[in-house]
């Protein structure tokens, strides 16, 4: 099982990603790179 700090960093690290698709959908196409993150 994972620690109680693993599972609430990993939980950051899923918030912090998902918030960045989210921006890469909004903007569209002007910032293809930031698909790479």
């Amino acid at each position: 099982m994972k620690t109680t700090q693993e599972t609430a960093s990993y939980r950051i690290y899923e918030l912090i990603r998902n918030r960045i698709d989210s921006g890469a959908l909004m903007a569209g196409e002007k910032l293809p790179s930031t698909r790479a993150l």
